[in-house]
């Protein structure tokens, strides 16, 4: 995808970047122009899947009781799947909001969200909607992973209620399709809405419907993807890819939200490291965090690369695993897949000094 080049931000400038109470006007892209063409980009024109797929043809008798059987069976298998891979994104979500490693974090989430399920097991709760609140527990805070043992969050969840007691099963109602091109607009909206808010709050001084055209387009590709491996992988008919397609929408765009802050973060911290060593006139120290800002690909360009490396993490866990349907709504973590960004060949610099940029 073609992205748009940082500009280098003068270490002058740096410090009023760094101080929100004073930056400038001037410094800061302004929004309120450009809300026109952010629609324009939150619409975007249509991908090729996202028109109707045809249903298969109904067929009589004894073949189409087998039929029938089958494309129940498939639905139940992508459900099952959808469930799984709805979960596990929170938990990479999660990872990417707290400062440690993202790979060395999952493993650690799991295992917590494992074993709370069980503790709550033993409470008669055990049910797909409460384990899709815990990993959205973990995701709005991260550090509960450390912080609340499982056995104390089951109790506060769920007092001890008497042995001949039963929970009462999950009632959800079923998705009602809007129409197939409504939907897929609707998703991309979502999906974009999530990302408006994450750039607002990371701001990288770019032109708002630029971060969204780019968001969209990285997203199209990734979802549309995806949405491919798991009809493929599932064997389902065609007339399940708008149902993968919006699923992978929804996780994609929270996951590039969450990606977005997190090199925000990253960078301004660079940043701030760089401008200390030029304020302790350590040219040697700025120019080392200058190469390690490269090298670990901050900034605003940046941003499509970790995401690319996060759903890598995300398709260790769903996409490149086997899930048997018992598993489904309570899955052992699987280990990811290793991040190729931890591979990366070494590159030269400049023996220059470089002021790093969001």
């Amino acid at each position: 995808m073609s992205t748009v080049r940082s500009t280098a931000i003068p270490p002058a400038q740096l410090g009023a970047y760094l101080t929100p109470a004073g930056t400038s006007a001037s410094v800061r892209s302004t929004p309120a122009p450009a809300l026109a063409a952010m629609r324009q980009a939150a619409a975007g024109p249509l991908t090729a899947t996202a028109a109707a797929a045809p249903w298969p043809v109904p067929m009589t008798g004894e073949e189409g009781e087998v039929q029938q059987t089958q494309q129940r069976a498939a639905r139940e298998r992508l459900k099952h799947a959808l469930a799984h891979g709805k979960v596990m994104s929170l938990l990479v979500s999660a990872a990417l909001r707290q400062p440690q490693a993202v790979e060395a974090y999952l493993p650690r989430a799991g295992q917590w969200l494992a074993d709370c399920t069980r503790h709550l097991a033993t409470r008669l709760l055990r049910n797909a909607g409460l384990h899709r609140l815990l990993a959205a527990l973990i995701e709005r805070n991260p550090d509960w992973v450390s912080q609340r043992s499982p056995e104390t969050l089951a109790t506060l969840l769920a007092p001890s209620v008497p042995a001949d007691a039963r929970w009462p099963p999950e009632e959800r109602r079923e998705w009602v399709s809007a129409g197939a091109s409504l939907d897929v607009q609707w998703g991309y909206a979502r999906a974009l809405a999530r990302i408006a808010v994450a750039a607002l709050e990371h701001d990288f001084q770019r032109d708002r419907a630029t971060v969204l055209a780019d968001a969209r387009t990285v997203l199209a590709h990734a979802a549309t993807e995806r949405a491919d491996r798991l009809c493929q992988r599932l064997e389902l008919d065609p007339s399940t890819h708008p149902i993968a397609l919006l699923h992978y929408l929804n996780v994609g765009g929270r996951l590039y939200a969450a990606t977005l802050a997190r090199v925000h973060r990253e960078s301004v911290a660079r940043i701030q490291d760089y401008q200390d060593c030029l304020n302790r006139h350590d040219p040697a120290g700025a120019e080392a965090i200058a190469r390690q800002y490269q090298e670990g690909r901050l900034g605003y360009d940046g941003i499509a690369f970790h995401f690319a490396a996060t759903l890598r993490q995300l398709d260790g866990l769903t996409l490149e695993r086997e899930l048997a349907p018992e598993e489904a709504h309570f899955p052992r973590l699987a280990s990811p897949s290793p991040s190729a960004a931890t591979n990366r060949p070494a590159r030269s610099f400049p023996s220059a000094l470089w002021p790093p940029s969001v």
